[in-house]
């Protein structure tokens, strides 16, 4: 069991930041919090003598455990003005064109007002859900850019998204649950950036279908075993690719050869990938290819010995590492 004395620690330390916070002064509740503050400072100096003498006083145990209670209580309190302080910031955003609800792990449901937001072009979601609120992105018209991260009950992002029809970048991090990509996704015109990160449980290889017009694709802490196919349908835009920290990737694709406009390719921690294609020389336009972590792979990309060399000599700037 927690201390006592190390709970009322944290619960000042999280009141002395919010007590600078705006929230304080938008809900009167300045004075209230200074008090408490002061209240839990005392508590913890008398906690840390008491601890010491628990085990000599089983009185001082169970009174330990009430105070433990308190405190808790407190935490609570500090929960619901960190949803406040959302609430506000969410009210105030309206007119705005960014929203971030970074370090919000914690938020177990989405503010209700952030499909209200339609100014929005940036917007960075956080959240317990299993699933994202229905009509959260109907009236997002504007959104550029959409960054989901550390939802780690999400599994579906919906089907509304759609309606983003500015949508130009889409990049999802750390859901762990997290089973597809919308369904609608080829209606998005102006999409071209696509960066996915420790989603292992997401279905890529088919999910994905129907996207096109892709620039940039990134894909890290993957369980692929190969690339999706549906990335043919960017073979005339593609111009930037990053594989990483996919453990079973054993080959890249034959179809490689073909992404012409193709100008970075960075592929990091394939332990499994031992060769390149066939074809990388018709890939006039690439002027980074960067490998790490591929053992077998740097092997054959050695300066004029190995195998794979005359694949990849024409590329201007070769960082085998």
């Amino acid at each position: 069991m927690e201390f006592a004395s190390g709970i009322a620690e944290t619960v000042s330390v999280r009141l002395a930041s919010y007590a600078a916070q705006e929230v304080c002064l938008a809900w009167g509740a300045q004075h209230e919090l200074r008090k408490l503050n002061k209240t839990l400072l005392a508590i913890k100096l008398v906690l840390e003598d008491a601890e010491k003498k628990q085990l000599q006083n089983p009185l001082i145990t169970h009174w330990l455990g009430n105070l433990k209670d308190v405190c808790n209580d407190a935490e609570d309190v500090l929960d619901e003005f960190e949803f406040r302080k959302l609430r506000l910031k969410v009210q105030r955003s309206v007119k705005g064109k960014f929203l971030s609800l970074q370090g919000c792990e914690a938020l177990e449901e989405l503010p209700n007002g952030i499909g209200n937001l339609i100014n929005l072009r940036l917007l960075f979601l956080t959240t317990q859900q299993m699933y994202l609120p229905k009509g959260v992105f109907k009236r997002l018209t504007l959104l550029q850019t959409l960054l989901i991260s550390s939802c780690k009950n999400l599994k579906s992002l919906g089907e509304e998204m759609e309606y983003l029809t500015n949508l130009r970048q889409l990049w999802i991090g750390m859901c762990g649950n997290l089973e597809s990509l919308p369904p609608n996704m080829k209606n998005l015109t102006a999409f071209h950036t696509l960066a996915i990160a420790d989603c292992k449980k997401l279905e890529l290889m088919r999910s994905g279908e129907g996207i096109s017009g892709l620039r940039s694709f990134s894909v890290a802490e993957s369980n692929l075993e190969a690339l999706p196919n549906w990335l043919q349908e960017s073979v005339d835009t593609l111009q930037s690719m990053l594989i990483g920290d996919c453990d079973n990737l054993t080959a890249l694709p034959d179809w490689l050869q073909n992404l012409t406009l193709l100008e970075q390719l960075v592929i990091g921690e394939c332990p499994k990938l031992s060769a390149l294609p066939q074809g990388m020389h018709c890939l006039t336009a690439l002027r980074v290819l960067m490998i790490s972590g591929c053992p077998e792979l740097r092997k054959r990309c050695k300066r004029e010995t190995g195998e794979d060399w005359s694949k990849i000599k024409h590329v201007p700037k070769r960082v085998p590492i």
